[in-house]
């Protein structure tokens, strides 16, 4: 038998049909030998109505419910802390798998004696239409330089002791984990598109694109200290973060965010005028995009 699988979830006023459609793919999969925590952010009556309908489901499903609103980190570390499987399997609110996903990665993680995998996604907008975006396979490359190779729910990684998502990390904690399981292991991908990645600009990651690119930025450039330095010990990469935005910032983080969406419906000419825009109003977005192709010259000339 396969060892035990721990796939967790944080809800926080999820949709009916978003939470469902998530789990209707988990409880769908050929791989049965897991559990499902979902750790309930939201402290309101019609979330925990929900998650109580959900809980009568299946027997594999657990569920956690916060006194009261901690945030995803501090919400994914409580479900690392409750895990009882020797591997960890992630999903947002809204994303879902292909039946397979489980039992396909799992093989392919043993076989290959990976710490951490994750696979090919399929991009959809809000109505679940299927977007033409172009995401990169050559995951050590990404990493190498910056870039955040996997979406979080196509993730499976082995557990460790003391290995949690850094709260400092903000909106950027996956990055962070994932430069940490490089450091410390072997980091694969599966080129098969087994999950599915509903795009929300209007979400989270919308909102604070800005935050989390010059949080990643940080994480980016004491990952390649370490890298260089060949000290690769476990440790966290980072304890700066930028937590609020000012004005400017909050109007580049609007134009940023066009950019990237008129950057996945391939329209180049939007995707240069509002990338303008907002380098316009916030010209720290220079520094730090130049600060990151500094970090990229130093790791091209290291591997190359």
């Amino acid at each position: 038998m396969n060892e035990k699988i721990s796939i967790i979830m944080s809800a926080y006023k999820p949709t009916r049909e978003g939470i469902f459609r998530s789990i209707k793919s988990v409880l769908s999969q050929t791989l049965t030998n897991f559990e499902f925590i979902i750790i309930n952010d939201d402290n309101t009556l019609e979330t925990q109505n929900l998650l109580n309908e959900i809980n009568c489901l299946d027997n594999r499903v657990k569920i956690i419910t916060n006194k009261k609103n901690i945030g995803l980190v501090k919400s994914l570390n409580k479900g690392l802390k409750y895990a009882e499987g020797t591997i960890i399997a992630r999903i947002d609110v809204d994303d879902w798998w292909e039946p397979e996903k489980l039992e396909r990665q799992y093989k392919y993680m043993l076989i290959n004696k990976l710490d951490l995998l994750g696979t090919a996604t399929n991009f959809v907008d809000e109505q679940l239409c299927l977007i033409n975006f172009e995401y990169l396979d050559n995951i050590k490359e990404q990493l190498l330089l910056g870039k955040n190779p996997f979406v979080h729910s196509s993730v499976m990684f082995r557990k460790k002791d003391n290995f949690f998502y850094n709260t400092k990390a903000l909106y950027t904690e996956d990055f962070e984990l994932w430069c940490r399981y490089y450091l410390d292991g072997k980091i694969g991908y599966l080129n098969e598109k087994l999950t599915y990645y509903v795009v929300d600009n209007s979400g989270i990651t919308g909102s604070k694109r800005y935050l989390m690119f010059r949080n990643s930025v940080e994480i980016y450039k004491n990952f390649t200290h370490i890298l260089l330095s060949n000290e690769k010990k476990q440790k966290k990469l980072i304890s700066n973060p930028l937590i609020e935005m000012n004005l400017f910032e909050k109007f580049s983080n609007y134009f940023l965010n066009k950019a990237q969406t008129s950057k996945i419906n391939k329209n180049r000419k939007s995707f240069y005028f509002f990338s303008f825009l907002s380098l316009f109003i916030n010209p720290k977005l220079i520094y730090f995009l130049l600060l990151r192709k500094y970090y990229n010259y130093l790791i091209k000339s290291e591997y190359n």
